[in-house]
């Protein structure tokens, strides 16, 4: 881990972005396979919390904080 990136940080980026994604995504998906149906947001609820459980640790392990990972964008 590179110095100035903490691990806090990290973990609330991880289960922001996590959820995020995983909120979007499991939205769209319910909605293409079964439509608006009067349930939808039971079963888009049912269907996101175990996709955040696997999502929030992929984006931890998957974003990676150094450096040379940002070369090329511009500075403010």
């Amino acid at each position: 881990m590179q110095p100035g990136v903490s691990l806090r940080f990290r973990l609330i980026l991880a289960l922001y972005l996590g959820g995020l994604m995983s909120l979007l995504m499991s939205g769209v998906i319910t909605f293409l396979n079964l439509g608006l149906v009067p349930d939808f947001l039971s079963r888009w609820l049912r269907a996101w919390l175990p996709a955040w459980a696997v999502a929030s640790p992929v984006a931890f392990l998957v974003w990676d904080p150094s450096p040379s990972a940002w070369r090329g964008r511009p500075r403010r």
